[in-house]
């Protein structure tokens, strides 16, 4: 399996510092639809270059991308993103609630539940995605906040399951999240333990890949961002 991690758009609070300015599920900026369309541009266009010594070095996945299956976080930001992905692939979108951003769905840390997007909102807004059955009409969150112990057991989680479903196929699986939920599955991915002071970190639509058989795992490249000019690097 080759594992495509990919960090979503700018956010509406990415783009603010300010407490006060942010919302519960920010949309994708300007800027971050952008870096969306040119994420999704990026992995259509890649095209097959014969590996010699005139080819650059700052080019890589020389065979293209060939993205089989694409999975989103269930949060605006990377609904969105993903959406631009989609069509540029032509691949279903497939909503994977465990790999949403730490924390979950808050404004601040004091306990409030807030529901995240409900069914109906999804299915009307990304009528074409593959929603699992713990999106309700309730919303998908209504949890309080998520501790980061909490996040690192469920990126564990989705380590196996990737693992189990894939790691003997030739499948290539791009998963539309967020910079420390990725942070987080990497550390599983290669059982490094959380501490404050190694992070993984991925700028808006980075991307970041991870080779995975039953026998090894392999850190090919880590937020690369080559599909961006400088001023839309954030």
């Amino acid at each position: 399996m080759e594992l495509y991690l990919i960090r979503h758009g700018e956010s509406w609070n990415n783009a603010n510092e300010h407490v006060q300015a942010r919302v519960q599920d920010p949309p994708l900026t300007e800027r971050g639809q952008e870096q969306a369309r040119r994420v999704a541009e990026h992995l259509r266009n890649s095209q097959k270059v014969r590996a010699d010594a005139s080819v650059p070095q700052t080019l890589y996945n020389l065979d293209g991308f060939g993205i089989t299956q694409l999975y989103t976080s269930p949060m605006r930001r990377a609904l969105q993103t993903a959406r631009f992905i989609s069509k540029a692939l032509h691949l279903a979108v497939h909503v994977w609630t465990d790999i949403h951003e730490h924390g979950g769905i808050w404004l601040a840390r004091d306990g409030s539940t807030l529901p995240g997007m409900t069914r109906s909102e999804m299915q009307r807004e990304f009528p074409d995605y593959i929603l699992p059955d713990d999106i309700t009409d309730e919303g998908w969150w209504n949890r309080p906040w998520e501790t980061d112990e909490a996040a690192y057991t469920r990126a564990g989680r989705v380590a196996a399951q990737l693992r189990q479903r894939f790691a003997d196929s030739d499948e290539r699986i791009a998963l539309v999240t967020h910079g420390g939920f990725a942070d987080s599955l990497l550390c599983a991915l290669f059982h490094l333990p959380p501490v404050d002071h190694l992070r993984f970190s991925h700028h808006n639509t980075g991307i970041t890949r991870v080779d995975i058989t039953p026998q090894w795992t392999k850190l090919r490249y880590l937020n690369r961002v080559d599909h961006l000019p400088p001023h839309l690097i954030t």
